[in-house]
């Protein structure tokens, strides 16, 4: 689902796999409401950075037994959800990005689809941002496009920030990186949803362990969802 761009134009380039598991999962706003509040995730993600702009995809992989608002089962222990962001930078593309707080400014889209139906559509725009201690931050705000409500807006921000703390014995490195989504549902209010990650790894190693908070809250649910994770970073 990348689009095939020049090798010598890409600037960036990584994918990981993620496995999760938690407890708390009583979302039956999004469908991952499980009869024992428990759910696996394995997650595909991959991110390409170019001059003219990035694409970033990921695919979660659901396995739990899976009941509707009233508890009943849905008879189905499995649910497959993704998003692909792409987004273009004018000014990259001719080379002439900002220095300052705000590095790029770009055209941002958006598609969400799971296998119940779903799907979401969006436009908009967006900005890098360089922010002291942080490796990545960034804004985007769309108009969005679901099959669920009225068009609406989005805002999403994603960032990620990385410490160093050197042993004697190896270099560990603590990442803590997220999103927040913001959007707007025609009899719900603003729905808010969260993933934030704290991640332990070291130098020369693709494997990373920690924890993430899943958090999802809009005024007809409000839902909190530890889970334990590791990272292979291919």
């Amino acid at each position: 689902m990348t689009p095939a761009v020049p090798a010598e134009a890409q600037i960036f380039s990584s994918s990981n796999v993620q496995l999760l598991y938690g407890d708390g999962f009583e979302d039956w706003y999004y469908g991952s409401s499980t009869e024992s509040g428990r759910q696996t995730t394995v997650t595909f993600q991959h991110l390409s950075d170019f001059e003219s702009g990035d694409v970033f995809f990921f695919a979660d992989l659901m396995r739990g037994s899976y009941v509707d608002a009233d508890g009943d089962p849905k008879g189905k222990d499995y649910r497959v959800y993704s998003e692909m962001a792409a987004r273009f930078s004018p000014l990259g593309a001719f080379g002439e990005k900002p220095d300052g707080f705000v590095s790029d400014v770009l055209i941002a889209s958006q598609m969400n689809r799971d296998g119940n139906g779903f799907a979401a559509h969006m436009i908009g725009a967006g900005v890098d941002l360089e922010v002291p201690g942080f490796t990545a931050a960034n804004v985007n705000v769309y108009y969005r496009d679901d099959v669920f409500n009225s068009p609406t807006y989005q805002v999403t921000t994603v960032w990620e920030t990385v410490w160093d703390a050197p042993f004697s014995i190896t270099p560990v490195r603590l990442t803590f990186s997220g999103f927040v989504d913001v959007y707007g549902t025609d009899s719900d209010g603003a729905d808010f949803h969260t993933q934030p990650q704290l991640l332990l790894g070291t130098d020369g190693l693709p494997v990373e362990a920690g924890l993430e908070l899943y958090y999802h809250s809009n005024d007809a649910i409000d839902v909190r969802a530890p889970q334990v994770l590791l990272k292979w970073t291919l």
